[in-house]
């Protein structure tokens, strides 16, 4: 990526490979950041492109077509054959204009300005073993309000070298795409394909080795829309990075002017969990936050594990759904969550019918002394009984106890593009769901593997 997320690695080879990466590979041209001018250094040749990894020459990126892999300056083709990369002979520049390498020319290199970061917020750590697999689930957010030649970046990742990549104004100028990257000689990028607000997508990196190989030279990186079934993915053989580096979450920006130029949803929150060499779960990660406070404009960062499999990303303003409020679920617009006959017993069953204004149909969220920080309980309007998922597998049943404080009835709401999508605490996998995608009053509300659909998304009115 950039030179300020060099300079925070706390591996020195990486610090190096990072200063001297030559070349850029791409699936398609059309794949590459734009050629934007707005907020793009004085220093920076118009010809330039925007990438993750700094703005780049037109001539030192090249096609990587499908079936193919990229290794060490090379590329293998489909039908077993190499072709040597020849190393690009071009300066490469860092978001804000600093050179990272001079011209081979023999012409001097450009002093770089001042500058504090690139890598606006991220949550790492570095395990104590190398890693096999890591796999992540978040939402497509909002677009941003406004246009000021910007480009936002989302992922995780293995290394710091291996990321699968939401961006923002990347490979479509006002639009999301997601993409598979590795780094760093060369770095490479799949065909991007173009992803909506609200879609649920996924990201994992997995060693191509098999289980029980320590250290792992050959890779794939593939990003999925999961509410449309789209994929793209890159095989590689990177030789760079630390592949005991678990990245739960990254914000990477380029040209931000003003706040408006995040998405308003105010929020990217992963779902991210990662397995070592062995294909054990990893659940004792010692997570590292870290936002910027010195960057203008400051859009109230902040970056944190809010639990072992949750890294939650904030900028601008994240909104505050404390109060009574109706849920509407997309698939079937005119029922409501509802709880069933108004019971309170333990254990009455929650459910969607037809909108009727009721206290049954109106949900108090409050998040004050909930854990983890930051989610909810949503309790009927008439007494102290949440909404609890009765499970932690997919399938649970969503039913009304008596609120106890507990995991299964705290709820992370998501927002995407006016609409949320919730996670109970006890299996963040899990989401919100209408039963069968049922659209009848009276369909049974439950837990279940998160997939993007309509019936996962609610509407707080």
């Amino acid at each position: 990526m950039t030179m300020p997320e060099c300079k925070r690695r706390r591996n020195q080879l990486f610090l190096n490979v990072c200063a001297f990466m030559s070349l850029l590979l791409v699936m398609t041209i059309s794949a590459v950041g734009q050629n934007l001018s707005a907020g793009r250094p004085a220093n920076v040749p118009p010809e330039y492109v925007v990438t993750p990894f700094g703005y780049m020459h037109p001539s030192c990126v090249v096609h990587v077509r499908k079936g193919e892999r990229v290794g060490q300056n090379v590329l293998h083709h489909a039908d077993g054959t190499v072709e040597d990369i020849p190393v690009c002979q071009y300066p490469r520049y860092k978001a804000k204009g600093e050179v990272i390498e001079p011209e081979t020319s023999g012409q001097p290199e450009l002093r770089p300005p001042t500058i504090s970061w690139d890598w606006v917020e991220a949550v790492t750590d570095f395990y104590s073993s190398n890693l096999g697999e890591q796999s992540s689930t978040w939402v497509v957010p909002s677009a941003p309000t406004s246009h000021d030649g910007q480009t936002d970046y989302f992922f995780p990742g293995i290394g710091n070298i291996m990321q699968p990549v939401l961006g923002w104004g990347a490979d479509y100028s006002t639009g999301w795409g997601i993409a598979s990257w590795v780094c760093c000689s060369p770095a490479a990028e799949s065909t991007a394909i173009p992803v909506s607000p609200g879609d649920l997508i996924s990201g994992t990196v997995t060693q191509n080795c098999g289980w029980g190989s320590s250290s792992c030279n050959s890779w794939i990186v593939s990003m999925t829309d999961v509410t449309t079934g789209q994929s793209t993915t890159l095989g590689a053989e990177p030789t760079q990075g630390d592949q005991n580096e678990a990245v739960g979450g990254v914000l990477e920006v380029y040209n931000i002017a003003q706040c408006s130029d995040y998405p308003p949803d105010g929020e990217i929150i992963f779902n991210s969990t990662f397995y070592d060499y062995n294909g054990n779960l990893v659940s004792n990660l010692n997570w590292s936050g870290g936002a910027s406070s010195t960057d203008s404009p400051q859009c109230n960062y902040s970056a944190h594990a809010a639990t072992q499999s949750n890294i939650v990303l904030t900028y601008g303003t994240v909104p505050n759904l404390n109060g009574a409020h109706t849920l509407t679920p997309q698939n079937a617009t005119g029922l409501r969550l509802d709880d069933y006959y108004s019971g309170t017993g333990s254990g009455n069953p929650i459910d969607v019918y037809t909108a009727n204004n009721s206290g049954a149909q109106s949900w108090v969220f409050s998040n004050a002394n909930v854990v983890p920080a930051g989610y909810y309980n949503l309790a009927v309007s008439y007494g102290a009984y949440c909404m609890t998922a009765s499970g932690s597998t997919s399938g649970s049943l969503v039913q009304l106890d008596p609120c106890n404080g507990s995991s299964a009835q705290a709820w992370e709401a998501v927002p995407a593009d006016g609409k949320f999508v919730f996670h109970p605490a006890n299996n963040t996998s899990l989401c919100l769901d209408v039963q069968g995608d049922g659209t009848a009053a009276g369909t049974l509300v439950q837990a279940w593997t998160c997939n993007g659909g309509n019936n996962e998304q609610w509407v707080l009115n």
